[in-house]
Formats: structure tokens, sequence, C-alpha cells
């Protein structure tokens, strides 16, 4: 064997043996966070909303809880399909709008807003955004979206001053999150832990017909931001990195309903 030939097969043996080398280098695709949640997506919503009596008014700004409220007995479902068009509510398994009270016709009324989340099997799968540490990182929301003409422009934003929003919203999530509230091993986190899977609102504006934005979101971060939770009404409230898993439009009748804002959403062109 000459040197030549010596040398040609040494330099294959070598790049035989960087071939393994090479491969393992290869930059991995990353994770889609959108393909790997860790939950299924819903194919049905379901929302309950039942009438209350507070039991004590005093108690709405010292974090109520469903101990404070004695329900009335009257309520209203509204079932939501996933469809080619998206979500949309069946009048044959309930309502396709809210109609509610407002605190001006009854000071002390508000409503148990419960939410429901079935797979395409329709069994309840509310578990698999609570449990296993999601609830650490899914909350909902409840905001509404107004227009304004500026520049020549109707433009959308997020109602973000809780005095304009017409309604307002406690957090009376338990836990463990399939017990009754009174059971003996459940324990309030409303505030310390808000989800929004139950929770009461009641309408402090009269006589208007709006749409509330319910919003689950899926943060990609903990969603307690320097110890503080965001605020029902606005999801963006602090920086956190999210995404939603559910977005809906509901419709609320307040009283009768004589000014309509789910058009064009208290649109001005001053």
């Amino acid at each position: 064997m000459t040197l030549r030939q010596l040398c040609r097969g040494s330099l294959l043996l070598l790049l035989f043996a960087l071939v393994p080398l090479l491969t393992s280098c290869d930059p991995k695709e990353p994770t889609n966070e959108l393909l790997n949640k860790r939950h299924d997506n819903p194919s049905y919503v379901i929302f309950t909303l039942k009438e209350a009596k507070l039991n004590d008014p005093t108690r709405w700004d010292a974090e109520p809880t469903l101990a404070d409220i004695t329900l009335t007995g009257r309520e209203e479902k509204m079932t939501l399909s996933l469809t080619s068009k998206g979500f949309l509510a069946s009048e044959e398994q309930g309502v396709s709008q809210f109609s509610v009270k407002s605190t001006d016709t009854e000071s002390d009324v508000v409503y148990l807003l419960e939410i429901d989340y079935l797979d395409a099997r329709r069994e309840l799968m509310n578990g698999q955004f609570i449990e296993n540490g999601q609830d650490r990182i899914h909350q909902h929301f409840f905001e509404r979206f107004t227009r304004e003409f500026i520049r020549g422009k109707w433009r959308t934003y997020a109602v973000k001053e809780p005095e304009e929003l017409g309604y307002d919203y406690r957090y009376v999530d338990v836990t463990p999150w399939n017990q009754p509230y009174n059971a003996p091993e459940s324990k309030f986190t409303g505030t310390s832990n808000p989800m929004g899977f139950k929770g009461l609102i009641r309408f402090t504006r009269a006589d208007w017909k709006f749409l509330l934005t319910i919003m689950l979101m899926h943060a990609h971060q903990p969603k307690i931001y320097n110890g503080q939770a965001m605020p029902f009404y606005n999801n963006l409230y602090y920086p956190i990195d999210q995404e939603s898993d559910i977005s809906l439009n509901v419709t609320f009748v307040v009283d009768a309903g004589t000014t309509d804002l789910t058009g064009r959403e208290e649109a001005s062109s001053n």
C-alpha cells in the first residue's frame, strides 16, 4: 500500500467517525406550544347563569364567596357548539342571550356565572385547565370592547376603566374545583388563584344591551405577576406572554335593553 492510499484510507475512516457527531449537533425543531398545551380543545361550552340575592350588599367589596348569596331558583343556560363557523349558540339547548336585571332595578341582585367545557364526547374537561399545575397559567377574563371614530377610521379598544364597564365581577373559585363550596375540604381561592369557572357578576348600568367577551387565557408563564393577579376586565394588565384558549362574545340584555351597544359598541364620530 502506497503512502497516498494509506492517507486516503485514514481520511475516509475519520469522516465516518465524524458523521454521528455532526448529526448530533443538528439543531432540533422548536416545540410548538400551540400543539403541546397539555389539554384538549373544547367542542362545547356551557354558560349557566343563576340569579341570586346578595345577603349583605356590603360584602361585595370584601371578597364575597358563594356563602354570601342566596339563589332565587331562576337560571338560564347557554350551550355553544363548535362548528365550521366557530362556536355558535343553540336555542334548542338553551338561550342565545342572557336577560338580567341591573342593580338599579334590584340593589341586591347578583348572578352566579358557571362555565363548563366539554370535549367531543360531551365529557366534562374543566379539570384539564386546572389540574397538574394548569391552574397557574389559566384564567378567565370578562371584558368589554368599544369603538371610536378616530382619524377617519373606526378603532376598537378594550374598556379599561372599571367604572365605565357597566358591570362588576368577583372570582369565587374553590379548591378542589369539583367539590361543593361548603364541603369540609373546600377552600376559597377566588382571590389568591382566580380562575373564573365560578364567579359573581352584577350589572351596574341600567337598561342596555351589550357584548361581554369571555376569554380563557393560556399563559406561557405564571399568571401571578409580582404577587398580583390581573383584574377580571384586562388580560393585558401585566406583561405576561399568553394566548387565548377560548374567546367568545356573549350577549347580555340588562332590564329592557333599550340602549343597544351590540352593533357598534358605543361608536362615536365626535
